[in-house]
């Protein structure tokens, strides 16, 4: 819990330092932009993003019904949304899926089995995102959307080849038995030998009977093509609804011209590939910068700087406030 609470405060610290670059040069004409905006507009964005969490609430619970678990949608959804706190709060966004397990565990499923569970959603997601990133890469290549910058080409790219290698390695991870035993073999004796581990035969003995009991969980996709395959299509769709969010932005503060949802779609991929890179709870910086880089080809500085605001509100303060006030209430019940 203290932990919680640190991460809590330096995430507000974080916000105001990140604010105050992002207003600093024109505030009076952002609040001016900001006074006019269209609310109708604003609640399409925020029912957006919550129909978003809610077809990868969808893709979670088609994988947890594959592991023979009786879970209802709504209880899905809220796991998704707390989710969304704890992804939040955490650098890298490391925080949602072990607590996504625990809060499994909670609700009957048993560790081993949760842990299963959401790798599968997580390759399932990383296989959606992999796909929106490819399909954004064509697009820019065709259309030649954004004005040729190196930096930021090869950021893209190597956030892409990092974003495919993690699908790869969690999929080697799954189905590769022998490779895996044999890396953690080898792995487990380097650490012996550096003094890090002090059983080194006990430790071998509690990896290998945790990947064979991972393993003989992880023929969930050849034994559930249709779960998978559903669970796929929920989270490609749920990526979709979020990336197609900024074009939202811009028709609350009356501009339905300067931008498309193609444009908002690959916008908002760049965007979030440029942000994986920032080791700060919820990549701010990186994301606002990001943000502020493609979506700035579209419309004037001070646009994009209150566009930024309503697209962050919609896409992660108010999905991580709802989540945090979920995660409350669950343990307020629970005590």
């Amino acid at each position: 819990m203290k932990g919680l609470k640190k991460n809590s405060i330096l995430l507000l610290l974080i916000t105001f330092v990140v604010l105050f670059f992002v207003v600093k040069d024109d505030f009076n004409a952002i609040v001016d932009i900001l006074k006019n905006v269209n609310p109708l507009w604003v609640v399409v964005g925020f029912l957006t993003m919550a129909a978003s969490l809610f077809f990868r609430s969808l893709g979670l619970r088609e994988v947890i019904t594959g592991y023979k678990f009786s879970y209802s949608v709504k209880k899905a959804f809220k796991l998704e949304t707390m989710t969304a706190f704890f992804n939040g709060i955490t650098p890298f966004s490391t925080g949602g899926q072990p607590m996504q397990v625990l809060l499994l565990k909670e609700d009957g499923v048993r560790m081993t089995k949760g842990t299963n569970i959401i790798m599968m959603n997580f390759i399932l997601y990383q296989a959606a995102l992999v796909l929106l990133g490819l399909i954004a890469l064509f697009v820019n290549l065709s259309l030649n959307l954004f004005p040729n910058n190196p930096i930021l080409s090869n950021l893209i790219l190597i956030g892409f080849i990092l974003n495919t290698a993690v699908m790869i390695g969690l999929l080697i991870i799954c189905y590769a038995r022998k490779f895996t035993a044999f890396m953690v073999r080898h792995i487990i004796s380097f650490l012996s030998f550096c003094h890090l581990i002090k059983d080194r035969q006990k430790t071998k003995q509690n990896w290998e009977e945790k990947l064979t009991d991972f393993h003989e969980g992880t023929v969930f996709i050849s034994k559930n093509k249709k779960n998978a395959a559903l669970g796929f299509v929920y989270q490609f769709i749920g990526l979709f609804l979020l990336y197609v969010i900024p074009l939202f932005t811009f028709y609350a503060m009356h501009d339905f011209e300067s931008m498309n949802a193609l444009e908002a779609v690959v916008s908002s991929a760049y965007t979030m590939i440029i942000g994986a890179f920032v080791p700060i709870p919820g990549g701010s910086g990186g994301i606002e910068f990001g943000y502020s880089q493609f979506v700035g080809n579209f419309a004037p500085a001070t646009f994009v700087s209150a566009s930024l605001l309503i697209w962050r509100l919609t896409t992660y303060y108010l999905p991580m406030i709802v989540g945090g006030v979920l995660f409350g209430i669950r343990k307020g019940d629970a005590s």
